[in-house]
């Protein structure tokens, strides 16, 4: 099975180096075939006050020692949907069977990769799986639970090959005869937790307030607030009031 990685990843210098370190090790073990990242500012961003780092000098510097095959540094300022796809076109053309979509955030170990693999291995009939994340939010020792994205899709069946993104992290298919197919009513499968539950450090106080700002501008609401007095991240309460959902519980890491 060859796998390819969409390593997704702006303005995180400080999560990028660990966070790709266990697909990087993954690659030189012969687990992952490729690893195709992309370091651009999504459209969103353009009139957002932020200070580039040196995630994207990072990225190509691996690229330039052939430790990841490929770096998407521009068109800037394009759709989120459209920066993962210059990477998913990318890895289609190197045949890949299986893609898998990674953010700067996520910490992955090499235990954690291979348990994936063998779990993909073992249930081989679906199209796509879903795996569970630990969201560290605020100062990094809290956590709540419930993420379970999409992010490992197969490229091809006897009936559908992989199109393209349509928004954020979702997908289509096609068939022969180019009608289109929306990855949600395909055949899909949880990870369980007892083979995997990823760190994720997402709703931090110490990039809070872009993210926050981002969010607002991409979705127009958000479960999170940025207490701009404060300086730091809330929960939104009117947005678990309005739309009728419980708050996240939160757990503290010992």
């Amino acid at each position: 099975m060859k796998i390819g990685i969409i390593y997704c990843a702006y303005n995180c210098f400080s999560y990028v180096q660990k966070s790709l370190h266990s697909f990087v090790e993954a690659k030189q073990q012969g687990l992952i075939s490729e690893i195709s990242a992309v370091s651009i500012p999504f459209a969103e961003y353009f009139d957002l006050n932020q200070i580039k780092d040196n995630t994207t000098d990072f990225l190509i510097h691996l690229h330039q020692k052939n430790l990841i095959d490929k770096v998407f540094t521009e068109p800037n300022y394009i759709q989120e949907h459209k920066a993962r796809d210059l990477c998913l076109q990318y890895l289609k053309n190197t045949n890949c069977d299986v893609i898998w979509m990674v953010d700067g955030d996520e910490f992955y170990s090499i235990e954690d990769i291979n348990n994936i693999i063998n779990f993909i291995n073992n249930n081989p009939n679906y199209y796509w799986y879903s795996i569970n994340f630990k969201n560290y939010i605020f100062d990094g020792k809290q956590w709540i639970d419930g993420f379970c994205p999409p992010r490992i899709f197969r490229t091809k069946s006897d009936m559908l090959d992989i199109d393209k993104f349509y928004w954020d992290n979702d997908l289509a298919y096609k068939d022969e005869n180019d009608k289109v197919f929306n990855y949600k009513l395909l055949d899909n499968l949880t990870i369980p937790k007892e083979v995997v539950h990823i760190k994720h450090l997402t709703w931090l106080h110490e990039n809070g307030k872009l993210k926050y700002e981002y969010q607002m501008k991409h979705f127009g609401n958000c479960g999170y607030i940025w207490n701009y007095e404060k300086q730091e991240l809330e929960f939104n309460e009117d947005f678990y009031i309005k739309n009728n959902i419980q708050k996240p519980l939160i757990n503290v890491e010992k």
